[in-house]
């Protein structure tokens, strides 16, 4: 239990911070459909632009790169998966430092194909239930 998807958006992006904006606003629609107060989905758009806005920093702007994103509103929690071609997880202590504070978890790892992947998951307690 707790594990049901209720919706999913993807998205594969040029490397630009131009599309933060799009991410901040999926984010924070998927938590107000599941019943999430504002502070938190304020808390989860400024965790999801960090996490964005640094491995744009990283990364060279190669033609042809993408960074694909997955923002999955489970029952219980809002995942984001931010992956790209990077050649290692680079996250600063301090970025993860952030992150902690505004999420549950945050998983830093590299892929069997080489993959950087950032996971952010934020459980949520609906707008008034008892948890």
């Amino acid at each position: 239990m707790g594990r049901e998807l209720a919706a999913t958006v993807q998205f594969a992006l040029t490397p630009t911070p131009e599309f933060l904006p799009v991410l901040k606003v999926a984010v924070s629609r998927l938590a107000e459909q599941a019943g999430v107060e504002e502070a938190l989905r304020f808390n989860l758009q400024q965790a999801v632009a960090q996490a964005c806005r640094r491995t744009l920093e990283k990364r060279p702007r190669e033609a042809g790169a993408e960074l694909q994103i997955r923002i999955s509103r489970l029952s219980d929690r809002l995942e984001i998966v931010v992956e790209d071609d990077a050649d290692a997880c680079e996250t600063t202590e301090a970025d993860l430092f952030l992150l902690n504070q505004l999420l549950d978890r945050v998983v830093c790892e590299e892929t069997e194909q080489g993959k950087h992947r950032l996971t952010l998951v934020k459980y949520f307690t609906r707008v008034g239930s008892q948890q």
